[in-house]
């Protein structure tokens, strides 16, 4: 039985329930983590800097992929909202990069980014896409990568594993306690949290190289190259392969397909309507409604909607107006669970450069409603 914060598969993509009305599961993609089968394989053996840059003195070798991301060109990929840095500087100069640009990018934009890492390159997937420049600017500001790695790091669920397992090291924690980010943060000047931090930088970053590799790109030793593009790369594919057969499975699912499912299903509602100068009433089937609705009888454009207790619905005014100005995609908004009058009209105005970003509009405000609805009270 499903409840809102579980997860699930369907077809082969992980779904977080967000919320659960009377006849619809609202869910979002999520990145699988508590989906998947519990096991323990341990982590990757890291590659070091050394190797990563071997590997692309070899890819400069080929000469039918272009541009070529090898030792001596760093490549910014964009493909929509997906951000692919190709840098092949081994696993602990790139883990931190994603870290840093990661924070860069969620600084920038005010939403969370999420980044993972491999010797080769690093992926991003941003809530929306962003202009080229905003991201080449946010990468290219990254500098004190030490403090900005420890703000990175502190309430992140590596620095609460790490701090349980040192904690049972210096006999702070027995082997069966559990800990949490305000018990990590209470001991910040502890020699627990100390050696934590210590052990963090040592096996997971190289910040020195990471320095070094920075001031490269940016003196142009290193060459960049911004690469936009309608979708990916052959290297990316394969950074996208790898990290879709982890645990952060279905952590890139296009966002076309979360449109075009949305799409269909606002699509396939149908609408039970009034007249507010007639009372004449009507069912209209939204994937057949005209672009503009009147009322098959008074032939006026004052319909407005009935709920499922064929009541006139709040603000029934209000939305008879904004079905008379933009017509069906009033009804689609009108229709969507968590929309009224007010979020519908604020949607409707602003101006788009395609269907899509009008259905995202719906979506993303919707998300909104959900989420921030637990903390309505009941007045």
């Amino acid at each position: 039985n499903l409840e809102v914060g579980a997860s699930f598969l369907s077809h082969g993509t992980p779904w977080h329930v967000i919320d659960i009305t009377e006849d619809a599961v609202l869910a979002e993609p999520t990145s699988g983590k508590n989906i998947m089968v519990p096991s323990w394989t341990g982590e990757d053996i890291p590659v070091s800097f050394e190797v990563a840059q071997e590997v692309g003195k070899m890819r400069s070798i080929k000469k039918n992929v272009s541009p070529m991301p090898d030792n001596k060109t760093v490549i910014l990929e964009i493909v929509s909202d997906l951000v692919v840095l190709h840098l092949c500087a081994g696993t602990r100069v790139n883990n931190g990069v994603a870290r840093l640009f990661s924070k860069k990018l969620s600084d920038l934009i005010g939403e969370s980014v999420w980044a993972v890492a491999d010797p080769y390159r690093i992926l991003l997937k941003l809530p929306f896409p962003l202009k080229s420049d905003d991201i080449q600017r946010a990468f290219l500001s990254i500098k004190n990568v030490k403090s900005d790695l420890e703000l990175s790091l502190e309430n992140s669920p590596l620095l609460r594993f790490k701090f349980l397992h040192i904690g049972r090291m210096f006999g702070l924690l027995s082997e069966d306690a559990n800990v949490s980010m305000r018990f990590v943060r209470a001991l910040r000047y502890s020699a627990v949290y100390q050696e934590t931090m210590r052990s963090i930088f040592f096996r997971y970053f190289d910040i020195g190289t990471t320095e070094e590799i920075l001031k490269q790109i940016k003196t142009g030793k290193l060459k960049l190259v911004i690469d936009q593009r309608e979708k990916p790369s052959y290297f990316a594919a394969i950074g996208i392969e790898r990290a879709s057969g982890g645990e952060n499975v279905g952590a890139f699912e296009p966002r076309e397909k979360i449109i075009s499912a949305f799409k269909e299903d606002a699509l396939s509602r149908t609408l039970h309507l009034q007249c507010l100068n007639c009372n004449a009433t009507r069912f209209l089937h939204l994937a057949g409604a005209p672009e503009k609705i009147t009322c098959h009888k008074c032939e006026k454009s004052t319909l407005t909607l009935l709920d499922k207790q064929n009541n006139l619905v709040r603000d029934a005014d209000f939305a008879a107006g904004l079905i008379q100005a933009y017509g069906k995609r009033a009804l689609i908004a009108l229709s969507t669970y968590g929309i009224g009058p007010s979020t519908a009209d604020r949607i409707l105005r602003m101006i788009r450069r395609d269907e899509e970003s009008f259905y995202l509009d719906i979506i993303e405000a919707q998300k909104k409603f959900i989420k921030n609805k637990k903390y309505w009270k009941l007045s």
